[in-house]
């Protein structure tokens, strides 16, 4: 299974994502290729650029 992400470009579109799917256990084929997503994922949605409360 692949999961594609790259359409979705602002927290609220990554909010309702997560919020319509049901909970899911998935592994990582590689530690690094799972460091590359969660880094692509970060920066595509300006994550340095939020406020932090």
């Amino acid at each position: 299974m692949t999961l594609q992400t790259e359409r979705i470009r602002t927290l609220e579109q990554m909010a309702a994502f997560v919020e319509a799917n049901e909970p899911v256990d998935f592994q990582p084929a590689d530690l690094d290729g799972a460091y590359a997503f969660m880094a692509r994922t970060l920066t595509r949605l300006g994550y340095r650029t939020l406020d932090k409360p």
